[in-house]
């Protein structure tokens, strides 16, 4: 904005000198009276910036990276095949059994912790001696040794996780998930089981029947038994038990990531 102040006017009269006589000069006409107008000035000079403009304090934030939910799978197929799956079992009577997949995060391309929300298991067939129903055990480790090899080692599976879940009686199949919290570090193994206690406790011939649901479609990393009944005392590749069937066992894992 800028600020002007109204016109002044001077005035000047040009009289006769002092100590001169009053009149006009003979011969002389009177000078004309001047009127000298002042134009209109600005007071000061126009208003600058106050200091310079604000400036830019770096870059905008970016906004911050949104978990990404994943579902962690081995098995081409989550078909659940009839007569295809196997247990350690005395007359269909289940003994202890526990069914393993190992998901390292570098196949998924995680390189940060990965948070697990739930893990899912097929069941091709389940009876409980008593009731409709039978209860097993979900849990979930770190695993720090070698991935895909015939067997996995016990003493490098450290357990983050665990909850207890209940199996429906079925003959035709069935996927069941468990929901279950767990972090997994940066570059560690999510390792899901599916620990099935013995199924007669008691030692009277009757009790519960249980058989994982599997397929033979294809993986992309083994499944594993442990099954110390059977002679199978750390969890072993089914493949290196010599089965006559291929038994690509159904378990994935569903958790976040941040990306």
């Amino acid at each position: 904005m800028r600020l002007y102040r109204p016109g002044v006017f001077v005035f000047a009269i040009f009289g006769a000198a002092a100590g001169c006589a009053t009149g006009t000069p003979a011969g002389q006409d009177k000078p004309d009276a001047k009127v000298i107008t002042v134009a209109d000035a600005p007071i000061g000079t126009p208003d600058s910036p106050v200091g310079t403009p604000d400036a830019k304090l770096g870059t905008p934030d970016a906004p911050p990276a949104q978990p990404v939910t994943i579902t962690l799978s081995q098995a081409t197929s989550t078909s659940i095949v009839a007569l295809n799956s196997v247990s350690c079992n005395a007359a269909n009577v289940t003994a202890e059994n526990s069914y393993y997949r190992a998901f390292p995060l570098s196949d998924f391309g995680i390189t940060g912790p990965f948070t697990v929300q739930s893990v899912s298991y097929a069941v091709e067939s389940a009876t409980a001696e008593i009731g409709t129903s039978q209860g097993v055990q979900v849990r979930v480790y770190n695993y720090t040794g070698t991935a895909g090899a015939a067997t996995l080692d016990t003493a490098s599976m450290t357990q983050l996780g665990g909850v207890a879940s209940t199996v429906p009686n079925t003959t035709t199949g069935t996927m069941i998930t468990a929901n279950v919290a767990a972090t997994v570090p940066a570059g560690g193994t999510v390792v899901a089981e599916v620990f099935v206690p013995d199924g007669d406790p008691d030692g009277d011939t009757f009790g519960n029947a249980f058989f994982i649901g599997s397929n033979a479609s294809g993986e992309s990393r083994p499944g594993y038994i442990r099954a110390p009944d059977c002679g199978a005392t750390v969890p072993t590749s089914f493949a290196s038990l010599g089965l006559t069937t291929t038994v690509d066992i159904v378990i994935s894992v569903t958790g976040t990531y941040i990306p």
